[in-house]
């Protein structure tokens, strides 16, 4: 990689090695035998589904992350972050979903202008080490490069797009008091705001993944949930159940989605994982109850979840 410092006229070079790191979410053993031994059927992944963003708090720099859906390499999802970076996680998702809650105040714009200060406000936090934070988050979700392959779908043709796209999350532009667009940018006229970023979703990210998969949701409440597992599950099973009163499904689908660590010597600890975000989103009232069920070995648990007829007020509310 070179960089070329216009202002002394030379070019330097930054060397960097980016490691791979490969993992098969949909297909394993214990799906197999959760297809012979029941009626379900294999699922496939809608936007709001796939990983974008890592639950893992031990992430790796300039390492390559790609999440396979089908044993044969036809399907999967590679996230790259630029150099001297691990992956978006938690905090990246989080500012990702104020983004949109603050989008729709902008009427669903797909362009629009938004203050560190707001950002901050609506993940309410108010710590100024945050605003550090939030920068490199900003940069991070600006740069990292997601390819999809046989995996993104298309709101447009309402089925998977079968080819290879590479997408970022956004554009980010960002202006100072200094730039003369500063006289009509509104954010300005508070005399505290410094700079402000000017947002622009990719089309394939606006299209298929914010409008059809994030503006289902209610940002308030994806942002007050606290654990990031819970969000998942909570946004899994919501799309999962329609307007279903009752869902029952695999455990092991829920995890491989996240994705959460799903082998022999981590599984029970694993679905004890997914139970506490259960318990967590019956407290939040976002389900009635929860069962676990396991009849032979944890590899084919199962979970059920129940709703009430004012979880489909609130959600046909909020569409």
């Amino acid at each position: 990689m070179k960089e070329f410092d216009i202002d002394v006229g030379f070019e330097r070079n930054i060397n960097f090695k980016k490691t791979r790191k490969e993992e098969y979410l949909n297909i394993d053993e214990t799906l197999a035998e959760l297809e012979r031994s029941s009626s379900i059927i294999r699922l496939e992944m809608n936007s709001i589904e796939l990983p974008l963003f890592s639950k893992d708090s031990r992430r790796v720099k300039d390492q390559i992350k790609v999440y396979h859906f089908k044993t044969d390499g036809s399907s999967y999802l590679e996230i790259e972050a630029p150099a001297g970076y691990s992956i978006p996680g938690e905090f990246e998702e989080r500012a990702f979903i104020a983004l949109t809650k603050i989008m729709k105040k902008h009427n669903y714009s797909r362009k629009f202008v938004v203050s560190a200060n707001e950002i901050l406000e609506n993940l309410n936090v108010t710590n100024p080490i945050y605003f550090k934070k939030l920068k490199t988050a900003m940069e991070l979700l600006a740069k990292t490069n997601y390819t999809f392959m046989n995996s993104l779908y298309s709101n447009e043709a309402n089925s998977l797009i079968n080819k290879k796209v590479h997408a970022s999350i956004m554009d980010i532009t960002i202006f100072t008091r200094k730039d003369k667009e500063a006289k009509n940018i509104e954010q300005f006229d508070d005399g505290r705001i410094k700079e402000v970023y000017q947002i622009s979703f990719s089309d394939y990210f606006y299209n298929n993944i914010v409008q059809k998969g994030y503006l289902a949701f209610d940002s308030e409440k994806l942002l007050s949930i606290d654990n990031s597992i819970a969000r998942s599950v909570w946004t899994m099973i919501e799309k999962w159940r329609g307007y279903d009163l009752y869902l029952r499904r695999p455990i092991f689908f829920i995890v491989r989605r996240i994705p959460l660590k799903w082998d022999k010597k981590n599984v029970a600890r694993t679905v004890k994982t997914i139970e506490k975000a259960l318990y967590e989103l019956k407290e939040f009232s976002l389900i009635e109850d929860f069962a676990i069920i396991k009849e032979r070995k944890w590899e084919l648990a199962e979970v059920e979840v129940r709703f009430t007829e004012t979880h489909n007020k609130v959600k046909r509310d909020t569409f």
